[in-house]
């Protein structure tokens, strides 16, 4: 993908496709270190601060995330190398998260069809 096209038009979501592509800890949505973003936005210039903000935001809040990190003992760098320990606290958020999530679904999905 052209530099251009990254830095210009992509969405967070391409900008998985790219990191997802890479690096399989994207795939497998398994704990991020603290701090890779610095290591990310290092190994990928082309890609723009505000679309790779957005591209983990959008990647640790999905469920599937979030599901992860409810389970997880480790965070990983983008190599897959243990890069600290998931807190009590951080699983304690992912489940609170996750459960907001559900929250709003059932919500949203009880109002269109009561």
């Amino acid at each position: 993908m052209p530099a251009t096209l990254i830095k210009t038009q992509c969405p967070a979501r391409t900008v998985l496709a790219v990191f997802s592509a890479q690096y399989p800890i994207f795939n497998k949505h398994l704990p991020l270190a603290i701090g890779i973003n610095k290591q990310l936005s290092q190994l990928h210039p082309e890609i723009s601060g505000k679309k790779f903000i957005a591209a983990l935001r959008h990647h640790t809040a999905s469920t599937s995330y979030l599901k992860a990190m409810e389970k997880a003992i480790h965070r990983l760098d983008f190599e897959g190398k243990q890069a600290g320990e998931v807190t009590e606290e951080q699983v304690e958020l992912a489940e609170k998260q996750k459960a907001e999530k559900l929250g709003l679904f059932l919500e949203k999905f009880s109002s269109q069809y009561s």
